[in-house]
């Protein structure tokens, strides 16, 4: 019984995809982005970072959908326009250690 819930668990847990959207305009705000993406199934969260020292977005955000309805949103709104500009919609890929910063363990310089 406890193995089913587990995977029932975690089933669960995938069955939502982060999607990126690049090259938003500075003028795009989140409200837009769960109008837009709304249009092929339920928006769980949307978000766009913002550049601190220039007080405005940062010309990117986050999408948070259903496994399906992000599939659909990919095929449908990549290389569409928003707010004037044209727009890539993919997959979020986790973020990426940078590679200039050594660990204490590492001999490199």
């Amino acid at each position: 019984m406890y193995f089913t819930i587990v995977c029932l668990s975690f089933l669960a847990r995938g069955s939502k995809k982060k999607l990126y959207i690049g090259n938003l305009s500075f003028y795009t705000t989140e409200d837009t982005l769960v109008d837009v993406f709304s249009e092929f199934g339920k928006v769980h969260d949307a978000y766009i970072p913002q550049d601190n020292e220039r007080g405005g977005s940062r010309g990117f955000g986050f999408v948070t959908m259903d496994a399906d309805a992000a599939l659909n949103a990919i095929d449908g709104l990549d290389g569409c326009e928003i707010d004037e500009r044209i727009i890539a919609v993919n997959e979020a890929q986790m973020k990426r250690k940078n590679p200039n910063v050594y660990n204490d363990d590492d001999e490199s310089p």
